[in-house]
């Protein structure tokens, strides 16, 4: 219908063809699967206080240890930085 409307140029009735398309492959997502519309939560340790207080703990004891205290600093930047991205690409 969406083609044939398009065809002979009929914009409004190829217009409706297509949100009548959207409609049914939103629908059928949902029946399948597919479209999840549940609320999504994403929760940040990082700036929890329980968290906050761990890594305290661990930098203060890697104090005399200043190349392992760097290159743990450097891996959890990179957690962070990855969990980051990927957060928005979703």
């Amino acid at each position: 219908m969406y083609e044939a409307a398009r065809a002979v140029m009929n914009m409004p009735l190829a217009l409706a063809a297509n949100r009548q398309r959207h409609e049914i492959t939103t629908t059928m997502a949902k029946v399948t699967g597919e479209l999840d519309e549940r609320p999504q939560l994403t929760v940040n340790i990082q700036q929890t206080a329980a968290f906050i207080a761990v890594r305290t703990v661990i930098f203060e004891a890697l104090e005399n240890y200043p190349e392992v205290r760097s290159e743990i600093s450097r891996k959890l930047r990179l957690l962070a930085n990855n969990a980051e991205a990927s957060g928005k690409a979703s």
